[in-house]
């Protein structure tokens, strides 16, 4: 595990190849609006967020820059479901 400031980038290198890679990551939220992560970030500046808005209490998965995305209208969107962050502060992703 590493503990990472806020708005770090952690570049995995050529060297992680394959069509899945998992992540565990645990957010200490505090007093964020929103917390998450960058995946799939390409050269052209495409990425898809996926993190958790604690101010609106959801889970979301923004695919609004991941790159070409004209194959199907509802591709290009943010998806958000509720996910409450417990009192403590603290929430987990698995992806």
């Amino acid at each position: 595990p590493r503990l990472l400031p806020a708005g770090a980038t952690v570049d995995l290198g050529p060297e992680m190849a394959g069509d899945a890679l998992e992540i565990r990551a645990v957010f200490a939220v505090g007093d964020a609006d929103a917390v998450g992560l960058s995946v799939r970030r390409g050269p052209g500046g495409e990425e898809t967020r996926v993190g958790i808005d604690a101010r609106r209490g959801t889970l979301f998965v923004d695919r609004t820059r991941s790159g070409r995305c004209d194959f199907h209208p509802g591709f290009a969107a943010r998806h958000d479901a509720p996910l409450r962050v417990g009192p403590d502060g603290v929430a987990s992703l698995h992806l």
